[in-house]
């Protein structure tokens, strides 16, 4: 694995606690491969979010070509 990819999921998992202890809604996107991640719901009691994204961190790697014109659209078509 490389460094740059062991910081970025350093750092994603930091965010995705944090918004689970602040109970802050936020949507995580690996562009490759995974669906969009909730960590944050203030019903997610269980924190069944917050273990789906250290998962998804923990065993995804960066690989192939970024959509991310299709990612960008969702996020727009979202807000």
């Amino acid at each position: 694995m490389t460094h740059r990819w062991s910081e970025l999921t350093h750092s994603l998992k930091f965010h995705a606690q944090l918004a689970h202890a602040a109970k802050a809604p936020t949507e995580f996107r690996l562009l490759n491969k995974c669906d969009p991640i909730m960590v944050g719901d203030p019903l997610d009691v269980e924190g069944d979010g917050l273990h789906v994204a250290l998962q998804v961190f923990e065993e995804e790697t960066p690989s192939g070509q970024t959509p991310l014109c299709y990612h960008i659209g969702g996020d727009h078509d979202m807000i």
